[in-house]
């Protein structure tokens, strides 16, 4: 028996040190006092820190303190964890180098004898690329939104440069026809002069006014002609601008190119770290499944859930945590539930009674926390099956109840027959007898040692070994 104990304490050992190399290799982990001392971490807290574990071993967390979060934020934290409740967040902290660095948080409280924390462990996940890649994306949207207004202010420009164009050669061809109709004046007043000879001098004068006006409407053209030109240097520098902004959006596209391979990139990388999470539900050699908190349905189960308890996925996935329970104990389970909705427990541990698909019964202690699976509010539960722990304490108890009563026969029922006897063989030793008291001395000796045989009899059957199978579930 001793043994037995022996093996499931090194076996329990084992277990412990295998989850602690599992999270060491997969968080970032940090163990502090009751007064937020750091007494313990890992290398991949020294790693992201750039602290090494003999600087930061002594110091408190004020040491990678970014100076990020406010007052109120941190009073949060410590007020949670200081009455035994699972804190989890987002932190921001500051590297030995002064680079910051973002970490996805979970501190779990140690608490002792009395309900009262005495030691926190704190479980990171590096989220600084996502959270980095967030303000990019941020960042990137202004500066299109700024682009598009400058793209469109720079179009109405062009419009309004193509509607002057238009109205001033509307002007030229205004200013064209006045020529046109000049010249046919002039050719009808030099058919006035022949004919009318005694007008010349009129004629003349008149003839020097529309020169006049000529040179001075020709004088108008050149203007004109000197506008046209500089309008048309305009549209060229216009244009030149054009072609500027137009290289401008295809940089601009080639880095939007960057950044979606960038983040292609990134999505294949969450794709690859949702599979290792996976594979470490899937291949746990604990029972445990994923249920949700509204309809108690299950939503998920692993290997050592299906080969437990006797159930395929299918099945279970058509059920709720109810059907692994015995009838009489789901008043008890719909108590724990409401319970746990109403104080919004975070991390629970208890102890129920569970139903195989064969009808056993297992005794298993329920480990749940709160969880988000495909947006839906739900629980996950790592179930530890005890029912053999269980029935070795009961056995263990019934076989001290065995062995008092045994040291209460040697000491109170053993003693009166071996007194008899001792007391017969001193009589015998020093007193002279007749045969028949000798007889009857005899008889007494031999009924006592018939007594005797008995109660020791009794004593073996009591010391037989402990059959833990008898022992029910209850």
């Amino acid at each position: 028996m001793t043994s037995l104990i022996f093996a499931d304490q090194m076996k329990a050992e084992k277990e412990l040190t295998d989850y602690k190399f599992a999270l060491d290799r997969s968080s970032i982990v940090a163990i502090t006092d009751q007064q937020g001392i750091i007494r313990h971490v890992n290398d991949d807290f020294c790693k992201i820190s750039k602290y090494s574990s003999e600087e930061l071993i002594g110091q408190d967390h004020r040491i990678i303190n970014s100076g990020y979060h406010p007052q109120s934020f941190i009073k949060n934290l410590w007020v949670t964890i200081a009455y035994g409740k699972v804190w989890r967040d987002e932190f921001c902290n500051k590297a030995k180098d002064g680079t910051i660095y973002w970490v996805d948080t979970t501190i779990v409280p140690f608490l002792n004898d009395e309900g009262k924390p005495y030691q926190y462990l704190s479980v990171q996940w590096d989220i600084t690329e996502r959270k980095m890649g967030d303000e990019e994306i941020a960042r990137f949207n202004k500066e299109l939104v700024f682009e598009d207004e400058e793209k469109r202010k720079r179009a109405a420009e062009l419009i309004i440069a193509n509607k002057e164009l238009v109205f001033q050669n509307e002007e030229k061809e205004k200013r064209a026809a006045e020529l046109i109709i000049a010249n046919k004046e002039l050719v009808f007043q030099n058919e006035e002069k022949e004919k009318r000879a005694a007008e010349l001098i009129t004629a003349n004068k008149e003839l020097v006014f529309q020169n006049e006006e000529k040179e001075k409407r020709a004088a108008e053209l050149i203007t004109a002609n000197k506008e046209l030109v500089f309008q048309n240097e305009e549209k060229e520098k216009r244009a030149a601008e054009l072609i500027i902004a137009n290289k401008e959006l295809v940089f601009q596209n080639e880095e939007k190119e960057k950044r979606a391979a960038e983040l292609i990139i990134a999505n294949k990388e969450l794709i690859k770290s949702e599979k290792r999470y996976s594979d470490l539900f899937h291949l746990s050699p604990q029972p445990m499944w994923v249920y949700d908190q509204e309809t108690l349905m299950f939503i998920q189960v692993n290997n050592a859930a299906i080969r437990n308890y006797g159930y395929t996925e299918e099945e279970f996935l058509c059920m709720t945590i109810k059907d692994i329970r015995p009838a009489e104990d789901i008043p008890v389970l719909e108590k724990v539930i409401d319970f746990g909705k109403q104080n919004n427990q975070l991390f629970s541990q208890s102890v129920f009674r569970h139903k195989k698909k064969n009808g056993d019964i297992i005794q298993v202690e329920i480990q749940s926390n709160p969880v988000y699976f495909n947006k839906i509010k739900a629980r996950l539960i790592l179930a530890n099956d005890i029912t053999e722990k269980v029935q070795y304490i009961k056995a263990i108890e019934e076989q001290n109840k065995k062995l008092h009563d045994i040291a209460w026969t040697q000491s109170h029922i053993v003693r009166a027959p071996l007194a008899r006897m001792m007391g017969i063989v001193n009589l015998v030793k020093e007193f002279k007898m007749t045969t028949p008291e000798r007889e009857e001395l005899l008889t007494h000796f031999i009924d006592s040692g018939n007594e005797l045989d008995n109660i020791i009899r009794d004593i073996t059957e009591k010391t037989e070994p402990v059959n833990f199978n008898k022992y029910e579930i209850l």
